[in-house]
């Protein structure tokens, strides 16, 4: 039997990213620079579950984070704002102390809710179910078909984007981050959705991890994509643009662009994240690159909770209402509301 111990921070960064370093599961979050990110920008607090031998060594991890969601209650994830996050062990019964280890943290912690961003193959307690209704979207890197099997309407709206005379390029100026974040207003307003936090942004210019690319009309930024890249995986992280860069073809241009460099550098997937199955637009976009999109869960815990299906409904709700009042809010205001409010969507 293992040592579970819990790290209020990363005690060990080097052990830390030694160990993900080798696991087949591992994703850029799990990385110890974006799991301090998160604490920093959005002030969460940590809870990560260790398991260690008997020389101290890590043989599993379990990165959680806890808070309030807006309606004031208790909730633990792992992780927030990443769309599939697995525990990482040498072994299933590993796994079985890491999940038994979050569960007695989160009791201790009077959390009424556990969350896993990935389907859990070990369940030690009967209080565990699987929530579905995601799809998740890879395009491999390294298929030479893949120019072939992207939708022929990529590549002519890439070169249409051409002909209007867009321009790609990697960006990594504090200038450049600051005008992604003014085009990321423009486009969650569009969505009905609360702008992140401005304090991201300049956290993500420092990150090694993170990489931006923006489309640029005569100098003017009018469409930017972040993915965050590590070992030979790559997430899809945030995108945005203004009304003209979609009216340009920019979006397509920067995909084909980012897809041909990722490849180039030889990098094996390209992953377009999480589409809940309502959002139908959004699957069939993701999957005209030529991603392949298969069904995603995600393990949840009410510990003992019995109003689970109906607080389900009143959060969805709540989200469903947030979006409307967004969609008639003038945007100076909407990063204001980014920075006092984005926090507490982590826990949905």
């Amino acid at each position: 039997m293992s040592n579970i111990k819990i790290w209020n921070h990363i005690n060990n960064y080097q052990a830390w990213e030694s160990y993900i370093s080798s696991h087949s599961l591992v994703q850029p979050y799990h990385h110890p620079d974006w799991l301090n990110l998160l604490e920093a920008v959005y002030g969460f607090s940590t809870a990560h579950i260790i398991s260690l031998d008997d020389n101290g060594e890590i043989i599993g991890l379990l990165p959680t984070f806890y808070g309030r969601s807006l309606n004031g209650r208790l909730k633990i994830r792992s992780i927030p704002f990443s769309h599939f996050s697995p525990p990482l062990a040498n072994s299933a019964a590993i796994t079985a102390e890491l999940l038994d280890g979050l569960e007695k943290q989160a009791r201790q912690l009077k959390a009424d809710t556990i969350v896993i961003n990935a389907p859990l193959s070990v369940h030690n307690s009967t209080g565990w179910r699987e929530l579905g209704g995601r799809w998740e979207s890879i395009l491999h890197l390294q298929n030479r078909n893949n120019t072939k099997k992207m939708a022929s309407s990529c590549l002519r709206n890439a070169r249409k984007a051409q002909r209007n005379g867009i321009v790609i390029r990697q960006c990594f100026s504090e200038e450049e981050y600051e005008h992604f974040k003014k085009l990321m207003v423009i486009t969650r307003r569009r969505q009905g959705a609360p702008p992140y936090p401005a304090k991201l942004y300049p956290a993500l210019q420092q990150l090694t991890l993170a990489r931006l690319y923006m489309a640029f009309k005569d100098d003017v930024s009018v469409a930017g994509i972040i993915l965050l890249v590590w070992q030979d995986k790559a997430i899809y992280m945030y995108g945005a643009s203004s009304d003209s860069g979609r009216s340009y073809g920019a979006n397509d241009l920067l995909f084909l662009t980012l897809i041909d460099s990722l490849t180039q550098e030889g990098l094996k997937q390209l992953n377009f994240g999480a589409t809940p199955e309502r959002q139908a637009d959004l699957l069939r976009f993701k999957n005209k690159w030529g991603c392949i999109s298969s069904p995603l869960a995600y393990s949840i815990n009410y510990l003992g909770s019995k109003q689970q299906d109906l607080q389900d409904i009143i959060d969805t709700r709540a989200e469903e209402m947030l979006g409307i009042v967004i969609n008639h809010t003038p945007a100076f205001f909407l990063q204001w509301l980014g920075n006092r409010f984005f926090r507490y969507l982590g826990w949905y």
